[in-house]
């Protein structure tokens, strides 16, 4: 738009010479002023898009390059990938048996763990039992107000008692699992030697 305005205005400014009339000349100073300004204008559009395509020049040489190097690690990757596979596939019959004990020393460390689990779980279960059968008994006493005082006082305390044996179970969950844990990354590191 900006470069069919100058055109028009460039043929009325040649049309006015040979009209005669007056104001001819500050017509054409004023063309002439914003063709100037217009040029201005399009010599900065002109040199940002040369800016722009010096950048999308580096931009696609940094892509090129990255495309490259990824390419490289890939194929870095599918060779390490390759030769951890052939040392899998070559194991002796001696680093087969110590890896199915490291298995089956983790099956017995995943059933002691989910006993332990079973038996945390029973425990809170059973707690939570007493909190509610505690609390259907204040609501049967809410009638005698003499009672409500030592009822509420009762409900507070296994209330404490329930936070307390929830803290110790989440503890016991957490050391039982870090054991496992440990113990599974032990084996594995182990298993990861022979093999």
């Amino acid at each position: 738009m900006a470069m069919r305005r100058p055109k028009s205005r460039r043929g009325a400014a040649q049309a006015q010479p040979g009209s005669g009339e007056p104001c001819v000349t500050g017509r054409e100073k004023y063309l002439r002023q914003e063709c100037a300004t217009l040029s201005e204008h399009i010599d900065l559009y002109t040199q940002r898009m040369k800016d722009f395509e010096g950048q999308n020049e580096g931009l696609d040489k940094e892509a090129r390059e990255i495309r490259e190097n990824n390419k490289a690690y890939l194929s870095y990757l599918a060779k390490r990938t390759l030769r951890c596979q052939d040392a899998i596939i070559t194991l002796n019959d001696q680093n087969r048996s110590e890896l199915t004990q490291v298995l089956k020393q983790k099956e017995e460390l995943t059933s002691q763990y989910t006993d332990k689990e079973k038996e945390v779980r029973s425990q809170l279960i059973e707690m939570e039992t007493k909190y509610s059968l505690m609390n259907k008994e204040v609501e049967e006493l809410k009638p005698f107000k003499e009672l409500q005082a030592e009822q509420l006082a009762r409900i507070r305390e296994l209330e404490r008692e329930l936070l307390a044996m929830k803290i110790h179970h989440s503890e016991q969950m957490h050391l039982v699992k870090s054991r496992f844990l440990q113990q599974k990354a032990e084996y594995e590191a182990e298993s990861q030697q022979k093999v």
